[in-house]
């Protein structure tokens, strides 16, 4: 089947891809659109990063288009790939390849191969086709799993009866697909699933917390999780992980509060909040989360202890919510039980933000030396202000020097 990629291809990617197929014609590589921007071109569906595979080397492909397009280029010479990433979108370069596992979960060895080959090392069926850019079969589809059939009928379909043992993280992607999409996970492919839900077991920490920061960036992630945990995939990464009807409904509040896209590090405050203690940190080693999720994680669960009585002045609430990031302050906010929700929304519109018009050089103007006085000193003055103690310039002049001079 042949398709008119005028009509098929957002206009504002037409040049880039043009670019790339020149250049690939000019060193006699065959060039094709693939995998997830095929699929996402034939369902009308928006996309802001292109897939291309080459049959030669695309990593010199890449190096070329960047000096014609210049763009942020990062090249993964093990897997024969590159990426270009420009403000409006991203391409990917990958040297049409196949592949074999050393054993389950390994990341795969590659070589250099045909589309045909590379097409059937895929996950999905819908993920598993190509459009050639290469005259005179521009624009011919290249589809060896029948992945046009299953677009249409809504099916998420793995290649092979070995694919989730060769590499079990097509689990998560086949219900992020399945819910993304609202496809459904065709009835072998979910067989196979549940039978090998082990093998999950194969899959290092670093590779289960990419698959779930995927998710995290979905639409409404929670239909992924949700589905997730009805086939036991969220249980394997924790017995105590539960997508009840209340983390759905933080999520919710969460994009009410950011827009469509909340901080990552805020949902997973918000799904981790109610696990306890001791299996959060085992979670936080396993998935090897980042030091700024992993504070997030840990203060979100810290706030539920912390007492707001209602006999506090502006200052001491300051006092007791400053050490704390404003991402777990917001995450705590957005939970049901959250007892100091004033007092916490007091200090993140207002407190946070209440600042003396003095600086550091100002009080060594009034008479104090450089050193942590300076410091003690501006943290004094914001308590006034917050306080309402002193509201002015002048007013803030007089109160250092009755600091230094009490």
């Amino acid at each position: 089947m042949k398709l008119s990629l005028e009509n098929l291809v957002p206009d504002g990617f037409k040049d880039t891809i043009k670019k790339a197929q020149q250049i690939g014609q000019e060193h006699g590589y065959p060039v094709y659109l693939v995998g997830g921007f095929v699929r996402d071109i034939l369902l009308g569906r928006r996309t802001v990063d292109i897939d291309i595979a080459v049959e030669g080397d695309a990593i010199k492909v890449a190096r070329e288009l960047q000096s014609l397009k210049p763009g942020k280029l990062t090249i993964f010479n093990d897997f024969l790939t590159a990426k270009i990433e420009w403000p409006e979108f991203s391409l990917d370069l990958a040297t049409a390849r196949k592949e074999h596992y050393p054993h389950p979960g390994a990341l795969p060895v590659v070589e250099p191969a045909r589309i045909e080959e590379d097409l059937l090392r895929r996950d999905f069926t819908i993920n598993a086709m190509a459009i050639s850019l290469n005259p005179p079969r521009e624009g011919l589809l290249i589809d060896p799993s029948n992945g046009y059939s299953d677009l249409k009928e809504g099916l998420i379909r793995i290649l092979h009866d070995r694919s989730f043992v060769d590499d079990a993280t097509r689990m998560w992607r086949a219900v992020r697909y399945e819910q993304r999409l609202n496809f459904k996970i065709e009835e072998h492919t979910l067989d196979l699933l549940l039978i090998n839900l082990e093998m999950l077991k194969t899959i290092s920490g670093d590779r289960l917390r990419y698959e779930l920061e995927c998710i995290l960036k979905e639409e409404c992630p929670e239909k992924a999780l949700r589905r997730a945990e009805e086939l036991g995939l969220l249980g394997y990464l924790s017995p105590e992980l539960s997508i009840s009807g209340e983390v759905a409904e933080r999520f919710r509040r969460a994009r009410e509060y950011y827009g469509p896209t909340p901080p990552q590090e805020v949902y997973l405050a918000l799904l981790l909040k109610d696990i306890t203690p001791a299996e959060k940190e085992r979670l936080i080693n396993f998935l090897k989360f980042n030091q700024k999720a992993a504070s997030i994680i840990r203060e979100t669960g810290a706030l539920k202890k912390i007492s707001l009585e209602d006999t506090l002045t502006p200052g001491q609430i300051y006092e007791k919510l400053k050490d704390y990031s404003d991402l777990a302050l917001t995450a705590y906010l957005l939970v049901s039980d959250c007892k100091n929700a004033e007092k916490i929304k007091l200090y993140l519109d207002k407190l946070r933000f209440t600042r003396p018009s003095l600086s550091g050089d100002d009080l060594k103007r009034l008479g104090l030396k450089e050193g942590p006085l300076i410091g003690e000193c501006l943290e004094a003055l914001r308590r006034a202000l917050i306080n309402g103690e002193i509201s002015s310039p002048e007013q803030e002049e007089q109160f250092v020097k009755k600091w230094l001079n009490p």
